[in-house]
């Protein structure tokens, strides 16, 4: 018979160690948040900003200008700075109310062909109404002592053998945790559609020597932090918050959907909406098959993010096709998502003025699309840039719509920012 396990009294002098006081920060929404409740795409106006997402941006960001660098040892920093099953995450994440009390936008307010409209497109479908900008809030950071952390990984290290402990020692955790910060509040933000500039956030005052009044020192510290081909173009005038936002919308927006050719030129057409046709064989009795020749198959502008829902008019296609990346999950479960590497942004200048901007992450490689029962579908490839109607053929030799993209946009005055 087993005899019976005793707990062992805890030290009497021993006293659990409370996080610091904390670093906060006030900061505040320069653009509509999306989302951000509990329900997925529907604002809480009681609780908008929730500390839970905000360590979700600060891990996703952390892992572009830390945690890259670091090979085969990024998952256990990670997790000596945000936690997992077996090791409680050292850093507090609190939120307080600004002095505002949050107030909603109706999105029945904006058009879905308005230039906001394009990118907000799956709120409104849904009616959610959006967080107004000018939303304040604290946030709070704190960390636990460096020695109470070690004492959590001495304890960590005698529950597992000895070939499968970690590092004895911890790493201070501080640095790290603020240049996450820094990234999440110059390129990233709170809510749904992050990457389309919703959610924008605004430093209003944060502890220590403040690079705000800085901002191009700041943009390039944390531009420097980050993988070589990260690349940031920023236009060189200033403009209103929302206005900066709307003039990287629109240019996303005009590069997508060419606009009607002008007397004598060619219409400039993608080759999705003819490639869905074929696949499919549904298309309108107006819409006449185009050659091959004429129009290659494939899907470029999935480059720029998936997964893409196709709409016809009228039955002049198959309305409802959704283009998503081709493959599986970790779980063997199809892809449905691939996140855009172009983060639309106005970055503040100043209280009142942002200046438009465009931050590419890691580009996408040897991407294909799963459609309409079709698999691998091309994305990328000079016949995209070579038939006489390519809205690509001005832009890009290779036929990638990427970096069509960021050439149309130094056309309209957009240059990259440099690390030096």
């Amino acid at each position: 018979m087993e005899r019976s396990r005793q707990i062992p009294n805890a030290p009497r002098d021993w006293k659990p160690q409370k996080p610091d006081s904390g670093r906060s920060y006030e900061i505040e929404l320069i653009t509509p948040m999306v989302g951000g409740g509990a329900t997925v795409g529907k604002v809480d106006t009681d609780f908008p900003i929730r500390p839970t997402a905000i360590r979700g941006h600060l891990r996703h960001w952390w892992r572009l200008v830390r945690g890259h660098s670091l090979g085969d040892g990024m998952w256990r920093r990670e997790e000596e700075i945000f936690g997992s099953t077996e090791f409680p995450s050292p850093l507090t994440i609190k939120v307080s109310p600004g002095p505002k009390k949050p107030t909603l936008y109706a999105i029945s307010k904006i058009k879905p062909t308005s230039t906001h409209g394009y990118i907000l497109f799956p709120a409104i479908d849904k009616g959610h109404d959006l967080l107004e900008h000018g939303y304040q809030f604290q946030l709070t950071l704190s960390i636990i002592p460096k020695d109470e952390l070690q004492r959590r990984r001495d304890g960590q290290n005698r529950k597992r053998k000895p070939t499968e402990q970690p590092p004895a020692a911890i790493t201070p955790i501080e640095e790290d945790v603020q240049a996450a910060m820094r990234a999440w509040v110059l390129f990233g933000g709170v809510g749904a559609r992050t990457r389309r500039g919703c959610g924008a956030l605004r430093m209003i005052k944060e502890p220590g020597p403040s690079p705000v009044s800085q901002p191009d020192q700041l943009l390039k510290r944390t531009l420097h932090e980050m993988p070589a081909e990260v690349q940031v173009f920023q236009s060189h005038a200033p403009a209103p918050h929302l206005q900066a936002w709307e003039q990287v919308i629109k240019m996303l927006k005009t590069f997508r959907q060419p606009p009607p050719a002008r007397r004598g030129e060619p219409r400039r057409k993608f080759p999705e909406a003819e490639t869905l046709r074929r696949i499919t064989g549904v298309r309108g009795r107006r819409n006449r098959p185009i050659a091959e020749k004429d129009m290659p198959s494939g899907f470029p502008r999935a480059e720029l993010g998936l997964p893409i829902v196709f709409h016809f008019k009228d039955g002049s296609g198959p309305d409802g096709e959704t283009a998503l990346p081709h493959g599986k999950d970790a779980d063997g479960k199809p892809l449905q998502r691939m996140g855009s590497p172009v983060i639309l942004k106005p970055i503040p200048v100043s209280a009142t003025e942002s200046i438009p901007t465009l931050i590419v992450l890691r580009r996408p490689t040897g991407l294909l699309v799963d459609v309409a029962n079709a698999s691998r579908q091309p994305v990328t490839g000079s016949q995209f840039s070579d038939y006489e109607a390519s809205p690509l053929k001005e832009f890009s030799k290779s036929g990638s719509a990427l970096e069509a993209f960021l050439a149309y946009a130094k056309s309209q005055g957009f240059t990259e920012v440099t690390r030096s």
